[in-house]
């Protein structure tokens, strides 16, 4: 698959769980309940965890970064150090240390902007997005909610399939992928949460259903 494609699958899911957490919010409005508002957060994580299944800097791209950081800032340093006067084993003790500092703020440097660049990729990709529509036989208006969230599911299993490759969709290669590819990692970790979510939301439906008989 694509990135472009990846990207557009990954949008209509940030699209599904947005409507899922609109029609939650225009249900029970801010009601504070503990099965509630854990579905509330996990609805939440799923749309980070979204944005960083869109794969971010690319690894070859983050590799050349950090080593080119980490020499300029090591011959800088040794340069600096011994300039000072600093003996042979300062100089070397002291360019190691600077250079671990600097590798570490190019890592959480690298992590912002692959966080912005898959935001972006994401808004981009963004297309109006039609859910399926799933029966629900519980009460109240919260019946609509788990509809988008089922239909984000689906979506998300076809992004995973699609991401693969159609080559790879036997049980071995899909257990490789999902341990070693990032943007299925990311996918199964989402649709987790939103198992977790549907499963919350359908506890606190449940529990009123009790109430009322």
């Amino acid at each position: 698959m694509t990135r472009r494609h990846l990207y557009a699958d990954l949008a209509a899911v940030r699209v599904l769980v947005s409507d899922a957490l609109g029609e939650l919010q225009r249900a029970v409005g801010d009601l504070d309940d503990r099965w509630l508002n854990s579905a509330r957060n996990r609805l939440r994580d799923v749309d980070a965890t979204l944005v960083a299944a869109a794969g971010g800097v690319h690894p070859l791209t983050r590799t050349a970064t950090e080593v080119v950081a980490g020499f300029l800032v090591a011959w800088g340093t040794a340069a600096a150090a011994t300039a000072i006067g600093f003996s042979p084993a300062w100089v070397i003790v002291t360019t190691v240390l600077v250079q671990l500092l600097a590798l570490v703020g190019v890592y959480f440097a690298l992590n912002r902007v692959a966080a912005r660049l898959n935001a972006r990729r994401l808004e981009r990709a963004a297309r109006p997005v039609r859910p399926f529509r799933v029966t629900m036989h519980l009460p109240g208006r919260l019946v609509a909610v788990p509809e988008p969230l089922f239909a984000a599911r689906v979506r998300l299993v076809s992004a995973a399939l699609r991401q693969a490759g159609s080559k790879n969709w036997r049980t071995p290669w899909l257990a490789r992928m999902a341990v070693a590819d990032r943007s299925v990692i990311r996918i199964a970790q989402a649709d987790r949460q939103l198992c977790q979510a549907i499963d919350m939301v359908e506890i606190y439906l449940t529990g009123r259903e009790e109430e009322a008989a």
